[in-house]
């Protein structure tokens, strides 16, 4: 079984790879895919200032996430917090509610791709 932990394993000179046959989710949640719908991917690139958030959502659906720069805070509710520094990528966690934050005076820019099926949203508000 493939750790949860985010990975930023170095292939070969200028190339590097972020996560490799991931299996789990940041909260060790098998990754499963949606079944009975036409696949459907999509991305987006979110920016934050520093004291902005994404508000509070949730993902029925694998999330690929990439930290391109500044320092990505995710609450996970109960105090939970964790910090993913520009570089790292990960599984966002599947049908638990979070909250992506910028703490620091920088500007922080993710990368998500999110791997859906038509007729799925990719986010749920709360």
């Amino acid at each position: 079984m493939q750790s949860a932990a985010p990975s930023t394993a170095e292939v070969e000179e200028g190339s590097q790879t972020f996560l490799e046959k991931q299996e789990l989710t940041v909260l060790d949640q098998r990754v499963t895919y949606p079944k009975k719908k036409p696949a459907r991917i999509s991305s987006e690139t979110v920016v934050l200032g520093p004291g902005e958030s994404t508000g509070w959502r949730r993902h029925r659906i694998p999330v690929y996430v990439h930290v391109l720069a500044g320092t990505y805070t995710v609450d996970f509710g109960e105090g939970a917090l964790v910090e993913y520094p520009a570089g790292t990528a990960f599984i966002q966690a599947t049908k638990t509610d979070y909250n992506g934050m910028n703490t620091y005076e920088d500007e922080v820019s993710v990368l998500h791709v999110y791997v859906g099926a038509k007729g799925l949203r990719d986010i749920i508000e709360r």
